[in-house]
């Protein structure tokens, strides 16, 4: 007997026409019992994916949304939510599956009874030749189950930037979330497919990238409801370590587009003055052995 909480998959795809039968082919094997709809947006792709769906229009309820121009994947994701209803919502990128045949219903088990928000699994991140286990990912949206509820009464939207558009979807729907769940189990494989906007780029495109970075730390902290809240203290200053180790990094490569960096950090740094000294001196200490903890 099928349940009556439904899950949308969205999948934002731009030319992946050799790559997207992978997606479809694990979520055709998925073992549930609940409705489940596939939204795949194509991202101004050279052509539509009417032969892809047809191969699965009889194991799988799935429609495409066209946008006229490639957009980015943080566009499309949106297109995807504004184009779905189901109760609840995972995205899928075109080049990676899920695990296993049990995937998806591990999530939904820890959703079934509706009043979870935001849940979890493991996700394998393939970077061949190494496969490495991640359990707790808060930086981006895979293997994740998200309630449209707290999606639409919190008014959360995906930034337009190219890149790091997942960081700060996730963590306003996290820092909005009541009810957090998580399995261990693996549910997700991500595949580092070498082509990505984030792979094998040049340094200056990696400056393009952290400033990408920077701007959604910032649309983060203008769309949460107290950016004085820890947690949410704690994600700043994080972020701006982060920026810090990567100009470290980039200035033993190329000065030039180190300084770049520091512009960034140093722009991050003054659009988040409203965090006083005070507080970061309170917070920095305790941050730091947590973090050092954690390694």
């Amino acid at each position: 007997m099928k349940n009556n909480v439904s899950i949308d998959v969205i999948i934002p795809a731009y030319n992946a026409h050799d790559k997207i039968i992978n997606a479809l082919s694990s979520l055709s094997i998925q073992k549930i019992n609940f409705p489940l709809n596939i939204i795949i947006v194509n991202d101004g792709s050279t052509h539509n994916y009417e032969k892809e769906i047809s191969f699965f229009k009889d194991y799988l309820n799935i429609k495409e949304v066209t946008l006229k121009k490639n957009s980015g994947v943080g566009v499309a994701k949106q297109t995807g939510i504004d184009n779905s209803s189901g109760d609840y919502i995972i995205f899928l990128d075109a080049d990676d599956s899920l695990y296993d045949s049990h995937s998806l219903q591990s999530l939904y088990n820890l959703i079934f009874d509706g009043k979870c928000d935001y849940a979890y699994g493991a996700i394998i991140f393939e970077f061949h030749p190494y496969k490495n286990i991640f359990k707790n990912h808060d930086g981006c949206l895979h293997g994740k189950i998200f309630s449209r509820k707290l999606i639409k009464n919190n008014n959360i939207k995906f930034n337009t930037t190219r890149t790091s558009e997942d960081n700060s979807f996730n963590h306003l729907c996290l820092f909005n979330a009541k009810d957090i769940r998580n399995t261990e189990q693996i549910v997700y494989v991500y595949r580092d497919n070498g082509s990505s906007l984030t792979k094998g780029i040049s340094i200056s495109r990696e400056v393009d990238n952290l400033n990408d970075y920077a701007e959604n730390v910032k649309y983060t902290l203008n769309n949460v409801k107290d950016k004085f809240r820890r947690d949410i203290i704690e994600y700043y200053l994080n972020c701006s370590f982060y920026l810090s180790r990567e100009y470290k990094r980039i200035f033993e490569i190329d000065k030039k587009e180190a300084e770049r960096i520091n512009d960034i950090l140093n722009d991050l740094k003054e659009f988040a003055s409203f965090y006083t000294d005070d507080i970061i001196d309170k917070i920095v200490p305790e941050l730091a052995m947590k973090n050092l903890a954690n390694r």
